[in-house]
Order: C-alpha cells, then structure tokens, then sequence
C-alpha cells in the first residue's frame, strides 16, 4: 500500500487516497468533523440515517437501490462515530473494483457521483426533510439508543467514560439522547444539515485502485458548496486524575461489569505513544496480558478483563466480568498488576510476544479498507499520521524502560461498577 496522499480540494476539505490493488473493492466516504457540544449529536447521527434514503435523482428507494444495482451490487453505509472530541458524520460506499467489471467501467468516478447525489442534493421540500423518513428514522434511533443497555459489556464501559468525562465533551454520547432525538423536526433537521455543510471540515477518504481523476473530480462536486464560519475544535487532554471517584448502578443480571478509567497523560502525538501501546498489550490488550493472565486464568476472578486505549484522548480502560462478590478482590488484583509493570515486572519474552501480536494486529487490519480509513482518520485527529509499517517500527524499539515509564503516566480517575442484583 502506498503512503497516504492528501489533497486540498476545498475550504476546510481534505481528500486523503491510499492506493492499493490490494483489495477487490473501492472504497469511498465523505465525512463531517463536527466538534462535540456545537450541536445535539442526536441531530447528526439522525442526519445520517435520513440522508441514506433518498435524494433529488433518487426519490424513492427503489431509485437508489436499482442505481446500487447497476454498480454491481454496492453498498451505502452511514458513518456516525466519535474520534476524540469530533462527532464524525457521513456517508461510505463500497464498490466493485474496475478490473473486475465486464466492461471495465469507471466505477470510482460513478460511485463518487452517486455519493455526493446522496450528501449534496437531499430530497427537501420547503425548507424541511419528509416528514414520514425523519419520523422512521427518529423511531429507529430511539430503538438504536435504548438498545445500547442490552450488551452490557460495552454499556459499562460507555457509561464509565460518561461519568468520569462528565463535564468534558468527550462524555457526550454520539447517538444523543432520546429526548434530544424526540425534539427534532423536519425543519430543525433541515437547519442542522445547512450549517453540517457550511461550517464543518470535511475529510474525504478513498482506498482501493485507479484513483488519478479523482482529486479533479471531488473538487468539481464541492466547488459549489456554501462554506464559511469554519466551527473549530480540538480535544481537551487531561494529562493527570484528581481524586479517584467511584461510580455503581444496578441492573437485574446475574454477572457483574467492573471498568476501571485512567488518564494515560499520553495521546498518539507524543513521542512516547509506542510505549503505551506495548504497554497495554502487556498489561491487558492480548490474551497473554497479565490481566488475563493473572486476574482471569490463575485467580479466577473474572470470566474476561481486557484494557483499551483511546490514542485522541489519552485514556485507559479496563473492563472485565466478575460475580459480584469478587469486585473487591479483582479490583485489588487489576490494581496490582498494575503495579508490577511500574516496577518492571515483566520479561523480555512478554515485550517479544506484546510485539509480535501488535504488529500482527496491524497486518491484519491493512486488509480491510474500512480499517485503514479509520486508522488514517483517527490519526489525523490524533495528531499521528504514521501508518502501520511506521508504527511497527516505533513500537519495536521501545525499551524495557520506555514501557516502565509510560506505565508510572497512569494515574486512576474512575471506577464504576455494574451491580447484578440477580442471584
């Protein structure tokens, strides 16, 4: 894969191409960087799910789907996420690659077309979007966000880092709130949209092959687009935690959800993010960690506990399963392992090993294309463009010291505990 190619194609608009024959497919998004706290996140992540069905050329499904057909089946995904303090807002398509056509037909260029139809030139009528699509799709978010409670797992570690980001816009949730959705109108979300496509950066993202019209042709689509008042953002980083504070809620289930947060004091663009990274994987990221290794294989304290590291933002999470009179002891446990790596108890054959599944763990994600756009974005963001093979590199030389060093930056900010009352 070639070393991504970024492109100015606008005000505030960015293309970014990784090139490749790599893969079978193209890949195209469009996306909308909207600082978290400008607007209700419920309005984007419903934008995007209204924007997906229809536009002027195509007004009904039926319209779009036959247009998806003649694409060779492709595919139209929405893209709502949250990348540090930024609401990342959009449309992707995924498109059969032009060798493999019968007739070798320019895909990438109709598969833009396509894209921007959907993005630029929604169906409206009097200044508001159908009022029967934002009603279904208003329902289907309500369903989406209230949902989220039944998977417990990822439920305990969204509320941990609601709690102990609150007052931080990286608490804000990216689906909003039902109420927040409940509020929105045609109209509203129309209003939203306008100053979406007016006041927003827009990155621009392409992986696959045959790429060389398509900085012309992007530029092309957006020249008309109203664009002033750029929103500015940027993510807050605390380096450090103030008092600990401890979190618990109750829920009838049977196994309890314990998430520990840290501050790191490290995010991707600081020298010493390849420490963190081997660091998490030696502590808890693999299997081999010593969190599975000690608090799950040899204690039994937990049925998983696993750690994860958000590079924009600079914080550690671990979470884990345990019944519930174990959460004392398995916290303790969690805590001391902790304390072993800044002490610099671990071996130059879990360094070796912590290695091997990283570097592993970025081979595997350079086969999809979805992954090495989302790499890409969440280091542009980050502020660490490097790509995989670079990151490899850096995360091979960090010394045994290096690793000690970013273990003693963890400073712990909040615990929260998902009590199962079930017995």
């Amino acid at each position: 894969m070639q070393k991504l190619q970024r492109i100015s194609v606008g005000d505030g608009i960015s293309l970014s191409i990784a090139e490749t024959d790599k893969f079978k497919t193209g890949h195209l998004s469009v996306q909308f960087l909207m600082p978290l706290g400008f607007a209700d996140c419920a309005c984007g992540a419903l934008l995007t799910a209204v924007l997906r069905r229809t536009s002027l050329r195509y007004p009904r499904a039926l319209d779009l789907a036959r247009a998806l057909e003649e694409l060779y089946g492709a595919s139209v995904s929405r893209v709502v996420r949250k990348k540090g303090e930024y609401q990342v807002l959009g449309l992707s398509i995924d498109f059969l690659a032009e060798r493999y056509t019968l007739g070798g037909e320019k895909q990438l260029a109709a598969a833009a077309d396509l894209l921007f139809e959907l993005l630029l030139r929604p169906a409206v009528r009097d200044g508001a979007f159908d009022s029967a699509i934002v009603e279904q799709e208003k329902k289907n978010l309500c369903d989406l966000i209230d949902g989220r409670i039944n998977d417990k797992r990822s439920y305990a570690v969204t509320r941990c880092v609601e709690l102990m980001c609150d007052g931080e816009k990286y608490g804000l949730d990216e689906l909003g709130t039902r109420g927040e959705v409940e509020a929105i109108t045609p109209e509203s979300l129309y209003a939203y949209y306008q100053r979406l496509i007016r006041e927003t950066p827009i990155e621009i993202f392409f992986v696959g092959e045959g790429s060389e019209d398509l900085a012309g042709l992007v530029r092309g689509k957006c020249a008309a687009l109203p664009r002033g008042g750029m929103r500015q953002g940027g993510t807050e980083v605390r380096r450090t935690a103030g008092e600990v504070r401890r979190f618990t809620d109750e829920m009838p289930v049977a196994q309890g959800k314990l998430t520990l947060g840290f501050r790191t004091g490290i995010t991707a663009a600081d020298p010493d993010y390849p420490a963190l990274v081997l660091f998490n994987a030696i502590y808890g990221a693999t299997p081999n960690g010593k969190l599975f290794d000690n608090v799950r294989e040899k204690l039994s304290l937990c049925y998983y506990c696993s750690t994860m590291v958000e590079r924009a933002k600079g914080l550690l999470l671990v979470y884990s399963g345990i019944e519930v009179k174990d959460k004392q002891q398995a916290e303790d446990e969690i805590l001391r392992q902790l304390e072993a790596m800044r002490a610099g108890d671990f071996s130059d054959a879990d360094m070796a090993e912590a290695v091997a599944t990283i570097q592993n763990s970025y081979r595997s994600a350079e086969d999809s294309a979805a992954a090495v756009e989302d790499w890409y974005l969440t280091g542009l963001i980050a502020g660490n463009t490097a790509d995989f093979a670079a990151m490899s590199e850096r995360v091979a030389a960090v010394t045994r010291e290096q690793v000690v060093a970013a273990a003693n930056k963890l400073t712990l900010d909040t615990i929260y505990f998902l009590r199962g009352t079930e017995r």
